[in-house]
């Protein structure tokens, strides 16, 4: 995967100028305030650390995050119970998950490796570098955008 741009932008500033336009309008209508319905509870293994998770086809995709203990997995939203675990290797801790074409890619804390896994057996299908701490992940047009816990958000190209 090559980088093809960063995008460095200041959560600060930004919420900054949202601030002062906000000041600058006080007559606008404030947005209404929305009551989520809670549907049901899912049990949820207390081991896992959830560092990414999607809901894709009715099913939720979980990277669990910890050295050791890493996984993907395949929950059944009926249940909360896996139906598919890949384990990832121990020397990994496992971060955010998003869903391109066929495949799942799911980026490591601090060792610049993604994995990329075969959409839906979850079946490692290879693995790529890349430049930063990895934390969350999600998709734009033919771009991943990827977050390292700052204010500073990468901008991949999806080719493997």
């Amino acid at each position: 995967m090559h980088q093809r741009q960063s995008l460095h932008a200041s959560i600060a500033g930004l919420m900054l100028a949202a601030v002062s336009l906000t000041c600058d309008s006080a007559e606008r209508t404030p947005p209404p305030l929305i009551q989520p319905t809670i549907l049901r509870t899912l049990p949820h293994d207390t081991l896992a650390f959830t560092q990414g998770l999607l809901y894709h086809d009715g099913l939720l995709y979980e990277s669990t995050g910890r050295y050791g203990r890493s996984s993907l997995r395949k929950l059944d939203t009926k249940t909360g119970g896996f139906t598919v675990c890949t384990s990832v290797d121990s020397h990994y801790f496992a971060e955010g998950l998003a869903l391109h074409d066929n495949n799942l890619v799911q980026l490591t804390w601090q060792s610049g490796r993604a994995f990329v896994y075969a959409y839906p057996s979850l079946e490692l299908s290879g693995t790529y570098r890349y430049e930063g701490e990895g934390w969350g992940l999600t998709t734009m047009d033919s771009l991943f955008i990827m977050s390292n816990g700052s204010d500073t958000l990468t901008f991949l190209d999806r080719r493997f």
